[in-house]
């Protein structure tokens, strides 16, 4: 079966380390199963927006180019409510399969239920985080203008 890897890091800073941490851990997963890498997809940065690849990796996937998206954990892929469903959709559609190396997801064995009620997590929290990072940024900048 072909594989695509996707890998992400929130930070420049820890490009090196934790890129290739996930992607040597996705090799080692894949290599488990016998499965073909075929593609690996790498974004660094944080928000929706800076994720070209995984967009890049979705438009593959509905040409069916591989069977299998492999990712460390979910919230490398479900970002927001709408790649969570896009994900969902690419499943439901028949077009992939999606397995996350420490194998809480993986719907070879497991129902979509799972993998709905962990994209939703994933994306929910996500949201939380950049509402309160915004909430931060204000403070701070209030605070300098008081200074």
């Amino acid at each position: 079966m072909k594989c695509a890897a996707y890998i992400r890091t929130a930070s420049k800073r820890h490009v090196n380390f934790n890129l290739e941490d996930q992607t040597e851990e996705i090799k080692a997963f894949i290599s488990k199963y016998n499965w073909e890498l075929d593609t690996i997809y790498s974004d660094i940065g944080s928000g929706i927006h800076k994720n070209k690849s995984l967009q890049a990796m979705f438009e593959d996937c509905k040409e069916s180019k591989f069977d299998i998206i492999v990712t460390a954990d979910l919230s490398r892929v479900s970002r927001s409510t709408e790649l969570s469903n896009e994900l969902i959709d690419l499943f439901t559609m028949g077009k992939v399969h999606i397995v996350t190396t420490d194998n809480k997801i993986n719907t070879f064995r497991d129902d979509i239920s799972k993998l709905i009620i962990h994209s939703t997590l994933c994306a929910s929290e996500f949201e939380r985080m950049g509402r309160i990072i915004k909430i931060g940024k204000k403070s701070s900048n209030k605070q300098t203008l008081l200074e």
